[in-house]
């Protein structure tokens, strides 16, 4: 029989999660001042941004061709190292 809006099941799990989601470690509030994102996170779209417009002139200049596959391990990468080196601003 499922439980409707008025019986004490449905009364007491809604109340329970209440309580379990007020004292999760996650419940912490957080003091962000913007949504807007980190400079890490603008560098790596913007290395992976240039990585991919870049990727079909690979072939030319190195006589390789790039599987995709190959093609986005390589823009990770390049990603994650342009990322890595740019300070994280707090």
């Amino acid at each position: 029989m499922p439980a409707t809006a008025s019986s004490p099941t449905s009364t007491a799990s809604v109340s329970a999660l209440q309580s379990l989601v007020s004292t999760s470690p996650s419940a912490v509030s957080v003091k962000q001042s913007s949504w807007a994102p980190t400079a890490k996170v603008c560098a790596g779209i913007l290395a992976a941004s240039v990585t991919s417009l870049l990727l079909p002139f690979w072939t030319p200049l190195t006589g390789h061709d790039l599987s995709p596959s190959q093609a986005a391990a390589f823009t990770t990468v390049i990603t994650f190292v342009i990322q890595y080196f740019v300070p994280e601003r707090k």
